[in-house]
């Protein structure tokens, strides 16, 4: 494979990643960060904001409710809810320790803050354009009529909700962008709407960011996707772990390694997209909760599309339930179109899962994952080399995925119990929010 010695990436095609992995939770919710980033970026530039904080302001209306996985309640009734704000503080605990997402912590805690309830007004400037924009669109979204003929009317509605929460700066700026019925037609057609953003992010506000810090955020985002169901709340470490090292022995170049750990971090980006009581069923899955499970190698490979400066990331990561005799999923692909990074993730999806410990049973020993393994080989599903490979190494390979995981675990478990105890110090306890026996 050639290698790019000066690969880069793309801080906005990341962030789209995440976004477009948050729109999976919802049909309701499909466009609503983009639209948020629009408008947010609109109020911006009415204010003069300078390109960094316009940089911060957009990337965060991207992001803004990532958060949100945390409940148990209905996720649309949730972003609804504008008295919940306990999203937006996970959302700042999950970001504040890792660059370059740091910067965007803050103003993701106080998204849903009354503009005099903050203690940092630098911050709360932007988080509050981030509160307007947010309720902007989904007054907008709730709307079945024609939007320009009806903006008085959605201005009202915004007048309404800002008394008191909103400066009055930010609302001013905001209501002379009504005046242009431009303002409305882009922000409610969602084709004009994103292609400006993109322009204009990539044209003033784009950052290139190199595969470390890439690799940081896919750890948020393997946190995200892991933390929903607590009995895999290591497994993509796993994965990382193994995929990464089994490239490294297969004599991969430092940055092949490197793009196979991020593969592993995101494989399962796709399964925002599959409902909270599949993913966290104990039982056997019915036909449809099978088929909706088996969609997240799908949308993980569309998702990650949008990373075009590594292309082989989405194939490397998404191809893991296909399988060398063309019969795995969602594309069916053979092994005339496997690569050998695709076949590497495969093998580590089935040694960590086999290896790892599960609410059911503990992790299989030895013997059982090498008859496991042997088997899928005879039976045409995974590569012999990479296997024969790992089983020739098992102990070093099991080793370090247990030490790997051991330490995810107890950084999940520090995350939740602290977590939870800052939310109960800070605002009253809820029925939905999940508690730290059940996080």
């Amino acid at each position: 494979m050639k290698v790019n010695t000066k690969l880069s990436i793309s801080f906005y095609n990341v962030m789209k990643t995440i976004s477009d992995s948050i729109d999976l939770m919802s049909e309701e919710i499909t466009g609503h960060h983009k639209m948020v980033a629009y408008i947010a970026l609109r109020i911006g530039k009415k204010l003069d904001l300078s390109e960094d904080e316009l940089r911060k302001l957009v990337f965060s209306g991207l992001i803004h409710d990532i958060g949100i996985l945390y409940f148990n309640k209905n996720i649309d009734e949730v972003l609804k809810d504008r008295t919940n704000v306990e999203h937006a503080y996970i959302g700042y605990c999950l970001l504040e320790d890792y660059f370059p997402l740091a910067g965007y912590a803050r103003i993701l805690k106080n998204h849903h803050a009354d503009w005099n309830k903050i203690e940092d007004e630098k911050i709360n400037y932007l988080s509050n354009i981030i509160n307007l924009s947010d309720i902007t669109a989904f007054i907008i979204n709730k709307m079945n009529k024609d939007k320009i003929l009806i903006k008085d009317y959605i201005v009202e509605e915004i007048k309404k909700y800002s008394e008191g929460k909103i400066n009055k700066e930010i609302l001013d700026g905001f209501m002379t962008l009504n005046e242009q019925e431009s303002f409305w037609l882009d922000a409610t057609n969602v084709k004009i709407r994103e292609n400006i953003l993109d322009d204009y992010i990539r044209e003033n506000l784009d950052l290139r960011l190199n595969l470390e810090q890439v690799l940081s955020i896919g750890e948020i985002v393997s946190h995200v996707i892991d933390f929903r169901n607590p009995f895999t709340a290591t497994h993509s470490k796993g994965i990382a772990t193994i995929s990464s090292k089994l490239a490294e022995d297969l004599s991969y170049s430092k940055q092949e390694v490197k793009i196979m750990e991020i593969a592993g971090y995101f494989h399962d980006i796709g399964k925002m997209g599959v409902p909270n009581y599949v993913i966290n069923k104990k039982g056997k899955l019915s036909d449809e909760e099978w088929a909706a499970m088996k969609s997240h190698t799908y949308y993980s490979y569309y998702v990650l599309d949008n990373i075009k400066e590594v292309p082989q990331l989405k194939e490397w990561a998404a191809f893991h339930h296909e399988t060398l005799d063309g019969k795995g999923y969602p594309f069916k692909l053979d092994r005339t179109k496997l690569n050998n990074g695709a076949r590497i993730l495969a093998v580590s999806d089935i040694f960590t899962a086999l290896t790892e410990d599960r609410p059911y049973r503990k992790g299989y020993e030895k013997d059982m994952v090498v008859k496991i393994l042997r088997e899928n080989v005879e039976k045409n599903k995974i590569d012999e080399t990479i296997v024969e490979l790992l089983i020739d190494n098992y102990e070093k390979y099991n080793r370090l995925r247990d030490k790997r995981q051991e330490e995810a675990m107890a950084d999940y478990e520090a995350f939740k119990n602290n977590t939870s105890e800052e939310i109960d110090n800070i605002f009253y306890n809820k029925d939905e929010f999940i508690s730290p026996a059940n996080f």
